[in-house]
């Protein structure tokens, strides 16, 4: 699935979100996926091949405008995703890399 990972993520009223360390830089999916790819969550049991390949998929993300990810790539994203940002970023994050996800029923 082809990603445009330079989608800037917005407030409600429409103006960028910027990193908080860097007021200056508008976040995009791609800042917030390598992020997410790039630390370890607290308490996470990571072993040395998982880290590596989340190097290697951060890498690829940081390298191209638009990136071809595989559906275990996405899922592994949003994982880390939904674990780390507030609401505002996962929705618009998981829209971009996830545009059709499967929809729950519900029941």
């Amino acid at each position: 699935m082809q990603i445009d990972v330079t989608v800037e993520l917005r407030q409600l009223d429409g103006t960028h979100l910027v990193d908080e360390g860097d007021k200056n830089r508008v976040m995009t999916v791609r800042s917030i996926c390598c992020h997410a790819l790039s630390v370890n969550l607290q308490g996470e049991e990571t072993t040395g091949d998982e880290k590596c390949k989340r190097w290697q998929l951060a890498q690829k993300i940081y390298g191209h405008d638009k990136v071809d990810l595989k559906a275990e790539d996405v899922a592994k994203i949003k994982g880390l995703i939904g674990k780390m940002y507030a609401p505002i970023v996962v929705g618009q994050v998981f829209l971009a890399i996830d545009p059709e996800p499967e929809q729950s029923t519900g029941e």
